[in-house]
């Protein structure tokens, strides 16, 4: 039963009188509308654009089977939006053919020859083993160069400062432990705030175990300053030496910089529910800048 339903279905759609019986049917509400966007507007033009919209849905179904019906009709909407010269109707046809079917892409060509595997060639020189290192960890292979040769690099002042910084990069990935007292001096003695972006992000990804405890420096840079509290800050124990509490009030004293900032971001971590009445008085002295910053610290306060 099937069988013949399928066939007969596929008569249908090469049948030519079913295709002129579509033809008689949509053709005369093109020319309905052809009669009415011409001109000023009108309700009739109204009911047009409603029949010309309700043919639109039936041809633009997608599982409608395509017998040259409906590539016809998009194809007269595209010319009548091409000679048209009314906002309106423009607007009306450039809708209209959103529905009309994307054309099928075609098939992409698929080779039978297998796919040949080349062969990793280890390069030379320094950076290509801290490369072939980092290629190794990734892939969970055993890395090309030991932590010991790591370590020897990440502290040889003879290498380039990309190589150094590279080495210590992969130290950190490799132990940890190991490279936290570097990440904390290479941190303490950067110079540009890229180099304390880089050295604050590898310290954030140092276990709190593992990382140490560098105490609160007067003599740092700002930048290195507000890296310290960021740290501080992001830690569910303090795992560094602090300042002590008058320290830490006068860093919230502080104006309106990215260290006064990171200080008020460490408040939770610092600061117990007893403390909550000084921040409070505190706060209201901030600038205008800082005010929702440590509302939302002393909120979190416990």
């Amino acid at each position: 039963m099937r069988l013949y339903i399928a066939i007969f279905a596929l008569l249908c759609v090469a049948n030519p009188a079913l295709h002129a019986a579509d033809l008689a049917r949509y053709e005369p509400i093109l020319k309905q509308a052809d009669a009415v966007f011409v001109g000023p507007k009108s309700p009739a033009r109204l009911s047009a654009m409603v029949a010309v919209h309700q043919a639109t849905l039936d041809l633009g179904n997608p599982t409608r089977t395509d017998d040259g019906t409906q590539a016809w009709w998009f194809e007269q909407l595209r010319q009548r939006l091409k000679n048209n010269a009314d906002p309106e109707v423009t607007y009306f046809l450039e809708t209209e053919l959103c529905f009309a079917p994307e054309p099928k892409k075609p098939a992409v060509m698929q080779t039978s020859a297998p796919v040949t595997q080349v062969p990793y060639q280890a390069g030379q020189g320094t950076m290509a083993s801290l490369a072939d290192t980092a290629r190794s960890l990734d892939l969970g292979e055993r890395p090309r160069l030991t932590v010991d040769q790591l370590r020897a690099m990440a502290k040889d002042t003879k290498l380039k400062a990309d190589e150094s910084d590279r080495a210590l990069i992969l130290l950190r990935r490799m132990n940890p432990a190991l490279a936290a007292p570097l990440l904390w001096e290479r941190l303490q003695s950067a110079k540009k705030r890229s180099e304390v972006m880089l050295w604050e992000e590898q310290l954030m990804r140092v276990p709190v175990k593992t990382i140490g405890k560098v105490a609160y420096d007067e003599k740092w840079s700002a930048p290195v300053k507000a890296a310290w509290l960021r740290i501080a800050a992001a830690r569910s124990q303090l795992p560094v030496t602090a300042p002590s509490r008058a320290g830490w009030i006068e860093l919230l004293k502080g104006p309106a910089n990215e260290n006064t900032e990171a200080a008020w971001d460490a408040v939770p971590r610092v600061f117990k529910a007893s403390d909550r009445a000084d921040l409070e008085a505190i706060a209201k002295t901030l600038p205008e800048r800082l005010a929702p910053r440590a509302k939302l610290a002393i909120g979190l306060v416990r």
